[in-house]
């Protein structure tokens, strides 16, 4: 218990989110576990993450 998570996608206008630019993948989203943390016993948890994907 207390590995669930909700992955969302979070809008991010100068990071251009989700979007292909040229060969890399910029990708931006927010994960917590709000649904889950009261019944699994776990404190609650949210976090914003930003990541790139490139082309080689």
């Amino acid at each position: 218990m207390g590995r669930r998570w909700a992955f969302f996608a979070q809008s991010d206008p100068v990071f251009q989110t989700n979007k292909l630019v040229n060969d890399t993948l910029r990708m931006s989203y927010l994960i917590n576990n709000i649904a889950f943390y009261a019944e699994d016993g776990v404190p609650f948890f949210e976090s914003s993450f930003r990541e790139y994907g490139v082309k080689q």
